[in-house]
């Protein structure tokens, strides 16, 4: 029984040092890494503070939504114009906009919790894989908001 006590301990040790590494991760900046290559700058200082998914598939299809909100809107900007091709308001804003309204009422996003397209910045960018997968960023100066809307096929 002793035995059995001792293996119990080393075995609930074992499992808790191995989730300590994901410990310090800040949100979903380091998927947004991962699948798009996007790291937000530090001195953006963005936090999340919404997030809404489909019932995500089997294989990780599905639409995804989150929220920033963000100190220094301008070395973000810079970031941005740098990782893709600015969208540019006008004909491929509205385009864009009509394509993050379709994706955030399929997500039954709240009115509140959608961007205020007039004030927003646009970049788009499809997937390398599959050019389905498409993610749009929505950069809103007045609010210091970003808001990132990902489909995934």
């Amino acid at each position: 029984m002793k035995k059995m006590c001792v293996f119990a301990s080393l075995f609930a040790a074992f499992c808790i040092i191995l989730m300590l590494p994901g410990c310090g991760t800040r949100g979903y900046g380091p998927v947004l890494k991962a699948n798009w290559g996007l790291q937000l700058p530090a001195e953006a200082e963005c936090r999340e503070i919404y997030e809404a998914d489909s019932s995500v598939g089997f294989q990780g299809d599905g639409l995804r939504y989150h929220i920033y909100d963000c100190t220094e809107t301008d070395a973000l900007a810079v970031a941005l114009e740098v990782w893709s091709n600015r969208a540019g308001q006008g004909a491929d804003g509205s385009q864009l906009a009509e394509k993050a309204e379709e994706y955030l009422t399929e997500l039954s996003v709240p009115t509140e919790k959608r961007p205020e397209y007039e004030n927003c910045l646009f970049w788009f960018k499809a997937g390398e894989d599959d050019s389905r997968d498409q993610i749009l960023l929505l950069l809103d100066g007045e609010s210091n908001r970003l808001y990132v809307i990902e489909s995934f096929m």
